[in-house]
């Protein structure tokens, strides 16, 4: 062993997904092509290093990632992110009533996409499909006490996690 250092200092630990805040903004969609900085979600998720989806880490907390449907003519949901496994794999999506599918986000490869400004994802449910771009991703961390904006502050979005969540609230 080296001077001065020790065996857990010479040793790789694989880094642990943090919990990051992510948003995104409708990138078009049918009526609407050119998107709108209105229409969108924020919500809590567990990545890893390389901007995806952390199974392992989301398994360990669930209830902490939520997720905000902002729509400008539509009420504000408040639901969760999820994943279930099912004939087409693993699928993740955005859950805003438990006792019902009928409203969920399904996004298509989300176990395979980076989360990361500028990259675009799919989200589909009964009435077709949205495309949306990542506008950006901070630690849950970094956001504290960060000024006020049309977003839920990490506060908020943590307090949400932690007391589980109305998805009719507006």
């Amino acid at each position: 062993m080296s001077r001065g250092r020790s065996a857990a200092s010479s040793r790789q630990i694989a880094p642990r997904a943090r919990l990051k805040v992510v948003t995104l903004q409708l990138a078009r969609r049918r009526g609407c092509p050119a998107g709108s900085a209105d229409c969108g979600y924020v919500f809590v998720a567990p990545l890893d290093e390389q901007g995806r989806l952390s199974l392992t880490e989301w398994a360990k907390q669930p209830d902490k990632c939520g997720v905000v449907r902002f729509w400008s003519d539509a009420l504000t949901l408040h639901g969760k992110l999820r994943r279930r496994s099912g004939p087409e794999g693993n699928v993740w999506f955005f859950d805003f009533d438990p006792a019902t599918d009928a409203d969920d986000r399904v996004g298509y490869r989300l176990d395979e996409h980076r989360f990361s400004p500028g990259e675009y994802i799919t989200l589909t449910d009964d009435a077709g499909s949205d495309i949306l771009k990542v506008m950006s991703v901070a630690s849950l961390s970094d956001l504290a006490g960060a000024p006020t904006s049309p977003f839920p502050t990490a506060e908020a979005l943590e307090a949400e996690a932690n007391i589980g969540y109305d998805p009719h609230v507006g």
